[in-house]
């Protein structure tokens, strides 16, 4: 999958408020991402354990000083918005493992309001509000 990462990375940049945090599904994302813009924070959800792609050793994000949150709901805390970056394969691959939605936007919508949804080459960017917060 493509991305045009430093687009995104400005896009988030100019767009993100305080108090809300920029998430990645995961490191195929999170680690270019964070590689082009080092200063923008940004966050990413750790692999399934044992699975196939459970391939970044936590002593290895130790030294990367990049740790991935062990799901959603950590990575978001008490943040008024989320921006979850994701590549759609990852929604089909849940889909056809038989899950109704992937976990992570399946728990943002939960818990925040859908504002917008962007496209940056093969990347999806969803923009959630926490319900009741200013949009």
């Amino acid at each position: 999958p493509y991305a045009p990462y430093t687009s995104l990375d400005e896009y988030l940049a100019a767009h993100r408020s305080p108090g809300e945090v920029i998430v990645h599904s995961n490191k195929i994302s999170a680690l270019p991402a964070h590689y082009y813009a080092p200063d923008l924070a940004q966050r990413y959800l750790a692999d399934p354990p044992r699975s196939g792609s459970d391939t970044l050793a936590p002593a290895t994000q130790e030294v990367l000083a990049f740790v991935a949150d062990a799901d959603i709901a950590g990575a978001a805390g008490d943040a008024s918005g989320i921006w979850f970056v994701i590549f759609p394969r990852e929604i089909d691959d849940y889909r056809s493992q038989g899950y109704p939605a992937h976990p992570a936007l399946a728990w943002l919508e939960g818990h925040y309001s859908l504002e917008a949804q962007t496209h940056f080459g093969d990347l999806l960017v969803y923009h959630f509000v926490r319900r009741g917060a200013p949009g």
